[in-house]
């Protein structure tokens, strides 16, 4: 079946008329609907659900809620509170939700501590090379001295059996004192700063050949690409490696 021009052009314009007015409406109704609820009292925020460590009340202050002075569920900015988490050196990712009519919930991962900090007290290098509250005593240590904390990390992530890590002369003015120091299984380190994957990489390798032959609670000097300076007590000797 055949419409004249003028038939098929005014079908297509109420066509047009008819799905934006319904659009229109939709969002009219949805907006109007949203307001409504951003303002009654059924919707106030009266919990938190979370299942991470961090206390109720923490969380509570950092996304700015109160007891005494609830927000509504609807009037709460998700975005907006996401962003103040993820501010907060702790997490590593945060989603906020709504579950009517009164709870939030907050999910959430936190980077976890690798290192505790010798020169800054209660605080420690986190999975995220950001320095954390911690007062974990079982880890690590870490004296960073001004130095890099996403080298010091790179180092953990490269040594998992490593107890103490020294970076703060990694980048010194002198070449004599410039250098990384790892202590692993009671053997201390000194390897020459550089990349990550190259020079340190190769030390490291050297080290773990030598091991087996080193005396205990020497120190192993790895600045000297295919030497070894092994000191012991008041002796010192000089190997290939």
């Amino acid at each position: 079946m055949k419409f004249p021009l003028h038939k098929a052009l005014l079908l297509i314009l109420s066509s047009t008329l008819i799905i934006s007015g319904s659009a229109y409406a939709l969002y009219f109704f949805s907006h109007k609907m949203q307001s409504s609820r951003a303002s009654d009292p059924q919707f106030l925020i009266r919990n938190l659900a979370h299942c991470g460590l961090l206390p109720t009340s923490y969380l509570a202050t950092l996304l700015d809620l109160s007891v005494d002075a609830p927000t509504n569920l609807y009037a709460f900015d998700l975005s907006s509170g996401e962003k103040r988490l993820l501010a907060n050196p702790y997490f590593e990712t945060a989603h906020l939700s709504l579950e009517p009519p009164h709870t939030l919930r907050v999910d959430y991962q936190l980077y976890r501590p690798v290192a505790r900090l010798l020169d800054q007290a209660f605080s420690a290098l986190s999975s995220g090379g950001t320095l954390i509250p911690s007062t974990a005593s079982t880890l690590p240590t870490l004296y960073l001295g001004g130095g890099d904390p996403r080298l010091a990390l790179a180092i953990f992530e490269k040594c998992p059996d490593a107890s103490f890590v020294d970076v703060s002369c990694a980048n010194s003015e002198s070449l004599g004192k410039r250098q990384i120091v790892v202590q692993i299984d009671g053997h201390l380190l000194r390897i020459t700063p550089g990349s990550i994957d190259g020079s340190f990489d190769n030390a490291l390798g050297r080290y773990r050949r030598l091991k087996g032959s080193l005396p205990p609670l020497s120190v192993v000097d790895l600045r000297l690409e295919h030497l070894a300076f092994i000191q012991e007590g008041g002796a010192a000797c000089l190997t290939l490696s």
